[in-house]
């Protein structure tokens, strides 16, 4: 399995943008006629939601973890990531 989401999922945009000004097109004088920000940049929704889960997986003092996590545990936290992205949407995983 990859680290990858699916198509139908994509990855939720990033978790904590930041907001870049774009200006549009500008007067005579070099200033924007025209200007709206973008969110660019920071970790996506989707790894956002697979930290939280890990954190609740380490944070559970029954899980047998042994204070490690390997391959397979990291790759079910990414698959609820993609069902917390799913439920997002009104749809399932």
């Amino acid at each position: 399995m990859t680290n990858t989401p699916t198509p139908a999922l994509a990855d939720g945009g990033p978790a904590f943008p930041q907001l870049e000004l774009v200006a549009g097109e500008r007067d005579g004088h070099g200033d924007a006629i025209e200007a709206f920000t973008v969110a660019t940049g920071g970790m996506t929704l989707r790894d956002w939601f697979a930290g939280q889960a890990l954190a609740g997986y380490f944070a559970c003092s029954h899980t047998p973890h042994m204070n490690a996590v390997g391959r397979e545990e990291a790759e079910y936290m990414y698959r609820m990531a993609d069902a917390m992205l799913a439920a997002r949407k009104g749809g399932d995983a």
